[in-house]
């Protein structure tokens, strides 16, 4: 991943994709979440401007799912 850039010619979904697939190879769990949270983290920055109340409902969604990752039992993939 330190390798990867954003593709300024590229789309955002397209950047999307690409990004998400080298987070695959990183860590699936965590690119799921933010495959789950894609609409929530493009409305972070619209327009250039950074919104701070969509930043906030962006890391609450994750936080909630990395919790609900934590609960789950060991024997189901969860890491307790």
């Amino acid at each position: 991943m330190p390798a990867f850039r954003f593709d300024d010619s590229k789309t955002f979904d397209k950047n999307w994709a690409a990004f998400i697939i080298e987070a695959q190879a990183i860590d699936t769990e965590m690119a799921a979440i933010l495959a789950a949270n894609k609409d929530s983290l493009a409305a972070i920055v619209r327009q250039g401007q950074s919104n701070s109340t969509a930043r906030a409902n962006f890391n609450a969604e994750v936080v909630k799912a990395l919790d609900a990752l934590l609960a789950k039992p060991a024997e189901d993939g969860g890491t307790t």
